[in-house]
């Protein structure tokens, strides 16, 4: 799966579907490949200004649903997390996959600048 920045409540909603066998009918149809694609990288990168005490059990959850895949937790600050990004985004160097954070015009402005990928969800 490649680099891409999404906004934090795809990890939220992403994270309770099952398997890909076990993806609801309303889901997009290229959304198992999403899944088998994350399979085959085997991790997932997130960059987020909560604590990770605080997103233990989301984090564990995650975890029970896609035991094939680890978690890059990696808790930044508000005021780094955009910069940090976009220096490694301009570096043309791994990023985060996910972004979660509470400054929502950081987000926004890497988003604007076309670092966010499209989510459909159900």
């Amino acid at each position: 799966m490649s680099r891409l920045i999404v906004i934090a409540m795809a990890l939220v909603v992403g994270s309770m579907v099952g398997a890909a066998a076990q993806i609801p009918s309303s889901y997009p149809a290229d959304y198992g490949k999403v899944i088998e694609a994350a399979k085959r990288e085997g991790k997932v990168v997130v960059y987020s200004t909560t604590d990770s005490a605080a997103a233990a059990q989301l984090l564990r959850d995650f975890a029970e649903l896609y035991p094939e895949l680890r978690v890059e937790y990696v808790e930044l600050s508000s005021g780094e997390l955009t910069p940090v990004t976009r220096a490694e985004i301009a570096a043309n160097a791994d990023s985060a996959d996910l972004l979660w954070a509470s400054s929502m015009d950081g987000q926004v402005s890497l988003a604007n600048a076309g670092h966010a990928a499209t989510y459909a969800s159900a």
